[in-house]
């Protein structure tokens, strides 16, 4: 059985010859170049023969041209330190502009991604992770910022989250072509841990459908990712993926209720 054929019938629910197995990783100092964030990509799984492929760009990939100055500073886990944050004042939300997905960045995490899945895409799936545009404000303005704008500034909020939300789907669009099996979404906001239901109905929600609703049906391994303890789990039926993760270790579900 090969590793796709293996996945499709594990979701489907059908017999297979084992539980597919996973682990990816960030890539901290490589993943500031294609060529070098690729090459650690694939020795990553020439090494483990994993069943399938998770991409994972630093995670301030999507927001360091609109001004994020960030470091890795030795985290272990390859999170990279903020040391400037553009958005400052709410005012500041409405001054964003979409990104063009062949510059900086995004263009070079669109040749990371051809790279990798050239090479590796006719034995093994191949995914790439995004986050949502609310975990791009994070990254913007910090935690207590972004809520304080929430709340007092939802109208300026809005306009900036319309940006990111472009801006991604530009970036989806950029990698469409390439020979990749879907998408891990990053939705660190779907959860209790991070907000009530109703902020995140209100300012996550409807940018999550738009950018989930876009991917195209060839992907058909895309991948909903809770990142924050306590997620919103009953969410999966109108965030709809074939597959879902969260911390199971942490909290609520445990993995026999998911």
């Amino acid at each position: 059985m090969n590793k796709r054929d293996r996945l499709e019938r594990t979701i489907a629910g059908e017999p297979t010859d084992r539980v597919p197995v996973a682990l990816w990783r960030h890539f901290p100092g490589d993943d500031q170049r294609a060529a070098d964030h690729a090459n650690a990509i694939m020795q990553w799984q020439h090494t483990f023969d994993w069943d399938f492929v998770n991409i994972v760009p630093a995670s301030s990939f999507h927001v360091v041209d609109h001004g994020l100055q960030d470091s890795w500073q030795g985290d272990v886990h390859g999170h990279r330190a903020v040391i400037r944050r553009p958005i400052e004042r709410s005012l500041d939300w409405t001054g964003l502009r979409a990104l063009d997905p062949t510059r900086g960045a995004l263009a070079r995490q669109t040749e990371c991604t051809k790279i990798v899945a050239d090479e590796l895409s006719d034995t093994v799936p191949v995914i790439v992770t995004i986050w949502s545009p609310l975990a791009q404000a994070v990254a913007l303005a910090g935690d207590v910022t972004l809520l304080n704008h929430l709340r007092t500034h939802a109208d300026r909020l809005h306009t900036g989250l319309n940006v990111l939300t472009d801006s991604t789907l530009r970036f989806l669009e950029a990698i469409r072509r390439l020979p990749i099996s879907g998408i891990c979404y990053v939705v660190n906001h779907a959860c209790y841990s991070a907000l009530s239901e109703a902020e995140y109905r209100t300012f996550g929600l409807p940018y999550d459908r738009k950018i989930i609703e876009s991917f195209p049906t060839k992907w058909w391994f895309n991948l909903l990712n809770f990142g924050e303890p306590l997620p919103m789990f009953h969410l999966v039926d109108e965030l709809i993926t074939p597959v879902v993760a969260w911390r199971d270790r942490e909290g609520e579900p445990d993995l026999s209720q998911g």
